[in-house]
């Protein structure tokens, strides 16, 4: 999927300012499609979210924001992550393509109360949504939209509240659930931030479970440790399991079916890598003959 996304990117790397509005939203829309494509086939949001993994853990983040950055500049506007009176989001990834190019949008952040309940140790809770709308609209008339197509990858600053030489978790609160469901996350490797997948807004919490302990020099490839060839510790909540408490959430990891998922996801791949790099070539030559 990262070698997709490179080269439908470099095939639109010479569309800029200079060309037609109907190259560009040609090109916006390709871009836009490819990456939904890997993700419109997923029978439900956790199979999108372990795709959103698989990219994350493939290092194909930095095409991502590649991705990101391209269709800002065709569009002429940037997705704003607006927070209110704070600075706790690092970065937002997918966030353009998930807004139509005929609209302007954002990602509204603000501190919220954790779900009352939750049994652990320090707890932060945000509350994310996505709002857009007609350019001839005012923001503070935007609808909000609690899902979209393309799971995104968000860092956000750990808050002083949580202590980040224990284990770091983060879980999502549909809006209106009195449980939390954990979605995979990964501590950078300085420990002061955490990534992690966002297949929907409402309420996210930053937690450190009770009675858990981690040493943050522990060898991730020493023999009996489960992050083996991951140096940054992650969490993954098997797909289908459903709503997880903090306190019973068992994290072993299903290999076999991980290594299964991710050979179907290079079916997939190649599959799609014909389809649009055959658009692709279309498109080229249709421009060279105009």
């Amino acid at each position: 999927m990262k070698q997709l996304f490179q080269d439908v990117l470099e095939a639109f790397r010479d569309v800029n300012a200079a060309n037609s509005p109907e190259e560009k939203a040609a090109a916006v829309e390709t871009l836009v499609d490819t990456v939904k494509s890997v993700f419109v086939t997923a029978a439900d949001k956790a199979q999108k979210a372990e795709k959103a993994k698989d990219l994350l853990k493939n290092k194909a983040l930095d095409t991502m924001r590649q991705i990101d950055e391209k269709i800002s500049e065709l569009t002429g506007r940037r997705v704003a992550v607006v927070q209110e009176g704070m600075d706790a989001v690092a970065e937002v990834v997918n966030k353009e393509v998930n807004v139509p190019q005929d609209m302007d949008g954002e990602i509204r952040v603000n501190k919220t109360s954790v779900p009352f309940g939750l049994n652990a140790g320090a707890a932060v809770a945000y509350e994310f949504g996505l709002y857009y709308g007609t350019r001839d609209v005012p923001p503070t008339e935007w609808k909000r939209y609690a899902a979209f197509d393309v799971p995104m990858v968000i860092t956000l600053k750990l808050p002083e509240e949580i202590d980040n030489s224990r284990p770091v978790r983060v879980y999502h609160f549909a809006d209106g659930s009195s449980e939390g469901e954990e979605v995979y996350s990964e501590l950078k490797e300085d420990r002061t931030a955490v990534t992690f997948i966002a297949d929907g807004f409402s309420t996210y919490v930053i937690l450190n479970e009770t009675g858990e302990t981690e040493d943050p020099g522990e060898d991730a490839d020493a023999p009996g440790n489960d992050n083996v060839g991951d140096s940054n510790p992650g969490t993954s909540a098997p797909a289908g399991s459903g709503p997880v408490s903090p306190k019973t959430y068992d994290d072993s990891i299903d290999f076999a079916a991980d290594n299964a998922g991710n050979a179907r996801t290079v079916g997939l791949a190649a599959a799609l890598a014909a389809i649009l790099l055959f658009g692709i070539w279309c498109y080229i030559r249709k421009r060279k003959e105009n």
